[in-house]
This record gives C-alpha cells, sequence and structure tokens, in this order.
C-alpha cells in the first residue's frame, strides 16, 4: 500500500508541474501578443516560452522514468508462483 501511495503522489507532482509549464506557456504566449512590438518586451516573452518548454520537456521524461522505474518495481515485488 506504501508503494501505490509514493505512487500516486509523485504522479500528482509531475502533472502539476506539467500543468505549471502549460500555463507558464499560455503566458509567455500572451506576453508575446501584446508586446506591442517592443523589443524588449519580445525577448522576455520568447525566454519564457523556451523556459516553458524545456520544463515541459523536463516533466515529461521524469514521467517516463518513473513509469519505467515503478514498472520494475512492481514487477520485482510480484509475488513469485
Amino acid at each position: 500500500i506504501l508503494f501505490v501511495t509514493v505512487v500516486n503522489f509523485i504522479e500528482w507532482v509531475l502533472g502539476f508541474l506539467g500543468l505549471v509549464s502549460v500555463i507558464m506557456l499560455i503566458y509567455g504566449g500572451y506576453r508575446y501578443l501584446t508586446a506591442g512590438g517592443s523589443e524588449e518586451s519580445v525577448e522576455k516573452a520568447k525566454n519564457i516560452i523556451k523556459n516553458a518548454i524545456i520544463g515541459l520537456m523536463i516533466v515529461l521524461l521524469s514521467y517516463a522514468i518513473a513509469l519505467f522505474v515503478f514498472t520494475l518495481v512492481q514487477d520485482e515485488f510480484k509475488p513469485q508462483p
């Protein structure tokens, strides 16, 4: 039961971080659209978008790695017939 609780917690945390990354991506897009031609504002918006995409990639890769590890651990603790 502890294993299931830990897996659920990690999935919840990664889901929350993915949501934060998507919100930052939307915020960067909004900043880009409302920059009004200001070079400084456009660069800040591009930076936000770039960092949000990097964050989203990290979260997705973390989820894939966690799923792989959880599968290995779950197979290890299965009762053998």
